[in-house]
């Protein structure tokens, strides 16, 4: 076995790929390189697991050349294609455990999706007047993505429906979507003039949060990948995980920092608007830096978690500090040959 890759993390789970000597196949483990388990389903040439809940694994596999959307119980004999009759493929790109979503190829066209275990449940929730759509993240209730118009990008979220999208593009932007939610609050990326923005919202295009803005000036783009919550009775951690970059070097390498930004807000303040909670107190960028057991190709991006996450690989926190700007930095012990790494995904 080569290369491989975490795409999805749930308690003690891991998801993503592995790379073999010609294909790339599908991979669960249990936090130990030991504990691998091989998901390639029989006929496929690739595959791989986006996502993952406590029981369910999903994502993808490649079957007579055509990607099709794959669903997983732990086992390589457990998948099910789930690529609806009217679709050529498919992806899927999350899952509750009963709710699966992402996107099915019809007609030539990406069309946002959900499923609920069978390709015979698929629910077409493309949104009218949109070219393409996916989805990339739901709680079961609510779901999030994109959709695009005239070329570009949109955020966008959903009730289960398609004439429930609301598109949530902000003003002046160049691209944008949205790659979690935790139903009240939405995590993304938003691209200006060729910058990206790691963003949140608050189910409204007009609620735009440019979390970049409370970077330190080295850091000259971010993107936002996750987000969860504590849910602690009197107050409420809001936090938002993904990467920034530094342009400052890390030795010789430029590579994206992992980012976390902590938004505490009271109980009564969750279903406020972003500006009058960030109004009376700023997020809270935390940075994970590279530490010098990692080598050039070392990379650490939080992808996605149900809960706080960071690299797998991480494996103790050696030391924390707070620089001049108030932005607190957590320095992290990561093995140089560690064989699971977490990195961004093409979509």
């Amino acid at each position: 076995m080569g290369t491989s890759f975490a795409f999805a993390s749930n308690g003690s789970k891991q998801g993503g790929e592995i790379f073999t000597a010609t294909n790339v196949h599908a991979g669960l483990w249990n936090g130990t390189a030991a504990s691998f388990v091989d998901l390639n389903p029989g006929g496929a040439t690739d595959s791989s697991v986006r996502a993952l809940s406590a029981s369910q694994q999903v994502g993808d596999a490649k079957i007579g050349g055509v990607t099709r959307a794959a669903v997983w119980t732990g086992t390589a004999g457990s998948f099910t294609d789930l690529t609806p009759a009217a679709a050529t493929g498919g992806t899927l790109w999350a899952t509750t455990g009963l709710q699966q979503a992402g996107q099915a190829i019809i007609g030539g066209v990406r069309h946002a999706g959900l499923w609920s275990g069978t390709a015979n449940s698929f629910v077409d929730v493309h949104p009218a007047g949109y070219a393409e759509s996916a989805i990339y993240d739901t709680t079961g209730t609510q779901q999030v993505g994109f959709a695009e118009v005239s070329g570009k990008n949109h955020a966008g979220l959903w009730s289960g429906t398609a004439a429930s999208f609301v598109d949530l593009h902000p003003s002046g932007a160049t691209s944008s979507q949205v790659n979690a939610t935790i139903g009240v609050r939405q995590a993304g990326t938003v691209n200006f003039s060729g910058t990206d923005h790691a963003a949140v919202w608050a189910g409204t295009a007009a609620s735009f949060l440019d979390l970049q803005a409370y970077m330190p000036a080295a850091y000259t783009s971010s993107s936002a990948s996750s987000i969860s919550t504590d849910g602690d009775l009197d107050r409420v951690s809001i936090l938002v995980a993904g990467s920034a970059f530094n342009a400052t070097p890390w030795r010789d390498a430029l590579e994206p920092r992992s980012m976390m930004a902590d938004m505490s807000v009271p109980q009564s303040a969750v279903a406020r608007p972003l500006s009058s909670v960030t109004a009376s107190r700023s997020p809270s960028l935390r940075f994970i830096a590279k530490p010098p057991s990692v080598t050039k190709s070392g990379r650490a991006e939080v992808i996605r978690c149900n809960r706080i996450c960071h690299s797998p690989a991480a494996t103790s926190v050696v030391s924390t500090s707070t620089s001049g700007n108030g932005f607190q930095v957590a320095r992290r012990l990561v093995p140089a040959k560690s064989t699971v790494r977490l990195v961004s995904r093409t979509r």
